[in-house]
């Protein structure tokens, strides 16, 4: 009989220690256009600490402003040239600080007026915080293909640490009448599109009707970017190209099943800090396929897939949305979905052991044929969510869901230890690992700004620096306690902070930089070059003069004078935020050297 109890009592405490997957509530505080086939992107554009929408679509157009007290005002028609566009099909749109200015700046691309458009929008900061078109930067026009298709086709991440945030994009392009994918890097605000940025030969391979996402696939602290799509070599593809941290990439080895129609998502399903794929959508391969795998990453560049069990959902046409995060605050990263048929819309709970728990949403606050995304919208440190599309029950619905699960989520601790080594001009900056009531520790992701004397702001995803708070809601994060910095000359205060599964994000610890550039070249070896306070800053400790010219990129002479010898100069110039070349001339020997001016 004592046997018996104690195996009770063994068999009793076992089903205790098991924590059950509790899914979210839900409950609709407020509502927005009603309409599908469009894109959400989540952003603080006020800098008033709440996320505000922008939603596009075939026949909607509007910003909702947050206020702060869970209700939404459409703004649009104040914040953008007038008239607005009737619509914007085939769309994919995401604020970014594409000038280092502190402010969200957005872009949209689609159809318009049956035409292929990318148009960036510039905000003017405060008081008005308004937006204007961008007509200096020229962007091939992108759509996804045809509405059925996904719309994650943008991405927005500084590719090579250099400070400045760069752009991916994928789709059908009219102006070439050819899929593309492409990559435009940041020169100092200016968009310049990269031609062979694989293997300094080649460009990525063309597609469009899948996705593209970016994110540190290998932990060398270079963002990767994985393609999916139908290619303009007529397959179903899905691609993974490796960063090799020197401005070039490398198509990986590992294999992932092709699929347009759908999308291939990066995220963390097994909490240890390395980033999986999970691959939804429609393929072919002798025959119509419709894969869901889920890919775990083995930590050495390749990957396995999990062939049953998940119960993540296979793919089929008409997949358009999905979305990740830890919804129901038990640490580990969900995935939110809009299905294509009578179920709308489900949440896939994260197990913690590579299965989920299916939940189809509340009739309410479930859609189809729309887009939706999560985000804090009320900063309770729970991932609520916009969705519109087609409901089943109700027609076309617009909501503003509410996560009302009773749950707490603190922040993560703040990163210590901060450190900087300057290695060979660049600076490699670490930390101690945080911690978390919630996410475990290998699970946390970082984050990183950097400020110059003036005030310009860059951070690796858009947050305020004060609070902490991130600024928009889908973010590519630091998957590792390390990044090395390719700045420009300069002084500045370096910030790093961590950000747990709910994106909830800790406050910044800071240190101090000093950058110089100082001239490779055995003649101009004691010339420094640095700009600071919107100006560029010499110092000769050589013995003889050197002739100092000041240009723009575009060769336009800005100065000339003289910097004598053991000694220093300021360059009498106001100078627009940009990128200047500075050319130092002595005995017949010119050496130019790039300054940025943040």
């Amino acid at each position: 009989m004592k046997t018996k109890i104690t195996i009770c009592a063994l068999a009793l405490l076992a089903l205790v220690s098991v924590k059950a997957t509790t899914p979210s509530t839900w409950s609709v505080v407020a509502t927005g256009a009603t309409t599908e086939k469009g894109e959400v992107a989540w952003g603080d554009f006020n800098n008033d600490g709440y996320l505000d929408l922008l939603q596009v679509s075939n026949n909607a157009f509007s910003l909702y402003m947050n206020n702060g007290n869970e209700t939404f005002t459409d703004v649009a028609s104040s914040k953008f040239p007038l008239p607005l566009p009737a619509g914007v099909g085939q769309a994919m749109t995401l604020f970014m600080d594409y000038n280092n200015d502190g402010n969200l700046d957005l872009i949209i691309s689609g159809s318009v007026g049956g035409a292929t458009v990318t148009t960036l929008y510039k905000n003017s900061g405060a008081p008005n915080y308004t937006f204007t078109v961008d007509t200096s930067n020229s962007l091939l026009g992108m759509r996804t293909g045809n509405d059925g298709d996904s719309h994650k086709f943008l991405s927005a991440v500084d590719y090579n640490n250099d400070g400045w945030v760069d752009l991916f994009m994928e789709g059908w392009c009219d102006a070439l009448n050819t899929r593309v994918v492409t990559l435009y890097k940041n020169v100092g605000g200016t968009f310049v599109r990269q031609t062979t940025p694989v293997g300094g030969t080649a460009d990525f391979e063309g597609m469009n009707g899948g996705s593209l996402h970016t994110g540190d696939i290998n932990h060398d602290g270079f963002v990767d970017v994985i393609t999916a799509g139908y290619s303009v070599s007529g397959n179903y593809t899905t691609s993974l190209y490796l960063n090799q941290g020197n401005g070039t990439f490398v198509k990986s080895a590992a294999s992932f099943t092709g699929i347009e129609q759908g999308e291939v998502v990066l995220f963390d399903s097994n909490n240890d800090g390395w980033l999986d794929v999970f691959v939804a959508g429609v393929g072919y391969s002798g025959g119509w396929v419709w894969p869901g795998t889920l890919y775990l990453n083995n930590l050495d560049g390749t990957f396995t897939a999990m062939a049953t069990g998940t119960n993540l959902p296979s793919g089929t046409q008409g997949y358009t949305a999905f979305s990740s995060g830890d919804v129901n605050n038990d640490g580990k990263t969900d995935l939110m979905v809009m299905l294509p048929n009578g179920e709308n819309t489900a949440m896939y709970y994260n197990n913690g052991d590579n299965t989920f728990l299916k939940d189809v949403l509340p009739i309410p606050v479930r859609a189809r044929a729309g887009s939706m995304d999560l985000a804090d919208f009320n900063n309770d440190n729970k991932l609520d969510y916009f969705l519109f599309g087609y409901n089943d029950n109700l027609a076309w619905i617009g909501v503003f869901a509410k996560n009302t699960i009773d749950v707490a989520n603190l922040a993560p601790s703040v990163p210590t230890n901060i450190q900087a080594t300057n290695v060979n001009g660049k600076y490699t900056i670490t930390w101690n690992n945080s911690t978390d009531d919630i996410t475990p520790q290998n699970a946390l992701r970082y984050n990183i700004y950097v400020q110059d004397q003036a005030g310009n702001v860059y951070a690796y995803s858009p947050a305020n620096i004060t609070t902490g708070r991130l600024k928009t809601g889908s973010q590519t994060l630091l998957y590792k306690n390390e990044i090395v910095l390719d700045l420009a000359p300069g002084q500045y205060t370096v910030g790093v902070q961590a950000v747990d599964q709910s994106n909830t994000a800790s406050a910044f610890v800071t240190t101090s930089i000093s950058i110089t550039t100082k001239m490779e070249n055995t003649i101009m070896s004691t010339v420094d070059v640095k700009s600071i306070n919107k100006k560029i800053e010499l110092q000769n400790n050589g013995s003889q003069n050197v002739q100092v010219a000041l240009m723009s990129l575009s060769g336009q002479s800005l100065y000339k004078g003289i910097c004598k010898a053991g000694s220093g100069m300021v360059i009498p110039t106001n100078l627009n935020q940009g990128v200047y070349l500075v050319k130092l001339s002595k005995d017949n020997t010119t050496q130019t050297v790039k300054v940025s001016v943040l």
